[in-house]
């Protein structure tokens, strides 16, 4: 089980990556979508948190088969490009951040996400997100039971 928090904008789409494509990301660059996930409903909360405040957020829990995902920890990636705190400085100013360009180099590789710690200001280092490049209606699956997240008619 994945969980996500997503901007209520895009609520009845909370598989879309295109506010990530559109700004960039830690882990992707402008023009390329991503979905970042969390492996607890606690990390996703402290993802979104800043300065102790929240926006308006909703939360959604997503069942996942996945493939092609690359495991920061296990693949010894460098974890000075993976926490590079420049990275929102870089990408604003149009430059590649590192942990952009790593993740260009295992998109090139095949990988289809990666595995890695949240480097939100409370999470502690056990704490793991997912971010995902490419996926599928057949790959992720929103638990949405009760049709919440269905537009009104």
């Amino acid at each position: 089980m994945l969980f996500r928090a997503v901007h209520p904008r895009s609520g009845f789409e909370p598989l879309t990556g295109r506010w990530s494509a559109k700004h960039g990301g830690r882990f992707n660059r402008r023009g390329r979508e991503a979905l970042y996930l969390s492996l607890s409903p606690l990390t996703a909360l402290k993802e979104v948190a800043r300065d102790g405040r929240f926006q308006p957020t909703l939360f959604v829990s997503i069942e996942a088969t996945l493939e092609g995902i690359a495991d920061a920890a296990a693949s010894g990636l460098d974890e000075a490009v993976l926490s590079e705190p420049e990275w929102a400085r870089l990408n604003r100013q149009g430059q590649l951040a590192p942990s952009q360009a790593l993740a260009e180099a295992l998109i090139g590789q095949g990988a289809t996400g990666m595995l890695v710690r949240s480097f939100a200001p409370e999470a502690g280092p056990r704490e793991m997100n997912l971010v995902l490049w490419s996926w599928s209606p057949d790959t992720l699956r929103v638990i949405d039971d009760e049709r919440r997240l269905a537009p009104s008619p």
